[in-house]
């Protein structure tokens, strides 16, 4: 956790994409969990803006009505630290 932090702040731009790659599909899941949204969260702040775009979408196109997972993300105890950033 630690780790992967400290890469997407001062590693290269490379392994930060390696990374971002590496949640893609699973925002979501790995926002509801109290480590693994603080990853998400420094994915989402040091991310180039195609990148943040792709995040994005998956979040607002995942899901329709109360089972779209930018509520699901809001209401969260840890996602919704995502959705904030």
């Amino acid at each position: 956790n630690y780790v992967i932090q400290h890469v997407l702040e001062h590693g290269k731009v490379e392994d930060r994409t390696r990374i971002i790659t590496a949640i893609s599909g699973r925002v979501l899941q790995l926002s509801q969990h109290k480590f693994a949204s603080n990853v998400v969260e420094k994915c989402v702040t040091y991310a180039t803006r195609d990148e943040k775009r792709q995040l994005i979408d998956e979040v607002v196109s995942f899901g329709d009505g109360p089972n779209c997972a930018l509520l699901i993300m809001m209401k969260d105890q840890f996602a919704n630290y995502v959705v904030q950033k």
